[in-house]
């Protein structure tokens, strides 16, 4: 979507592979230099509870080899198998690779989003320039896709940000199909989220980002998601490099007793911002 590659900084480079083509893929990438970043859970659990492996070379070239785009037990799900349909041809040097079309980028921009509270503006840009390349009809069906994978919130959302941080107008398509209830709009209109964009207001506490992301979960499902927060399943366990069967009861019940105290206060913060909306 850039017309020169310094226009668009990142860290790393994401490698879509299948899940059995991984071992052979990361020994290619051995030969070539690369080795495994060194990360605090062991590598088989590492594996195990997500969805991708880091390697680096001597240059500092970071890549990802990813087999899949969200966790196993994320609220979230991404089709990966129309995702590497719609994919298209791009030439690379002497060869060529294939790259995701501009609405499964969209998509994954949303991910990322959700997973780092809607703070980084570049996801915004990456968006507007994205939008440009849909067909028309491609916003019922990009709103119909989120639907399918709980990103409807998140992809009304990232489409408000481009409203209010560039004044591209909302796509009709997206407005209808994905704007949440109202009580949900104005609640996350006052969390003031252009703001974390353009870096004019960060917030106190980083567990912030997890109130953004109890937001843009469906409704039947926050629930469940304030429980994994309080209550870490195998899959919030591996930060800590504990494995399930290794993280005594005892453990797991302090680890929930910490948690606590951030669940009250990012609590207080969301019927604080949904009381301020009710009487705006």
């Amino acid at each position: 979507a850039y017309e020169r590659p310094e226009e668009r900084w990142f860290l790393d480079v994401d490698l879509l592979v299948e899940r059995p083509d991984v071992d052979a893929v990361c020994e290619h990438l051995a030969a070539a230099g690369f080795a495994p970043v060194a990360g605090v859970a062991p590598p088989e659990l590492y594996d195990r509870h997500h969805f991708h492996r880091i390697v680096k070379n001597p240059r500092g070239l970071c890549l990802e080899v990813h087999w899949a785009l969200t966790l196993p037990r994320s609220v979230y799900t991404f089709d990966l198998a129309a995702l590497r349909r719609d994919a298209r041809p791009v030439a690379l040097g002497a060869a060529s690779m294939l790259v995701p079309s501009a609405r499964d980028q969209i998509l994954h921009g949303v991910l990322q989003s959700v997973a780092g509270g809607f703070a980084d503006l570049r996801r915004i840009l990456d968006l507007h320039r994205l939008d440009a390349q849909l067909a028309d009809g491609d916003h019922r069906q990009l709103g119909r896709r989120a639907h399918e994978h709980a990103l409807a919130t998140g992809l009304w959302l990232q489409y408000r940000l481009r409203e209010v941080l560039l004044e591209a107008p909302m796509p009709a398509a997206v407005g209808d199909d994905c704007r949440p209830d109202p009580g949900l709009e104005r609640t996350l209109e006052r969390l003031d989220l252009p703001a974390r964009c353009l870096g004019s207001r960060r917030p106190r506490d980083g567990d912030f980002d997890t109130l953004v992301h109890w937001l843009c979960t469906p409704r039947g499902r926050r629930l469940r998601e304030i429980a994994h927060f309080v209550v870490p399943d195998r899959t919030g366990l591996m930060p800590m490099a504990w494995s399930w069967d290794g993280a005594p009861g005892w453990r797991r019940a302090l680890l929930a007793a910490q948690r606590v105290p951030p669940t009250l206060r990012l609590l207080g913060w969301w019927l604080a911002a949904r009381f301020r909306a009710s009487g705006s």
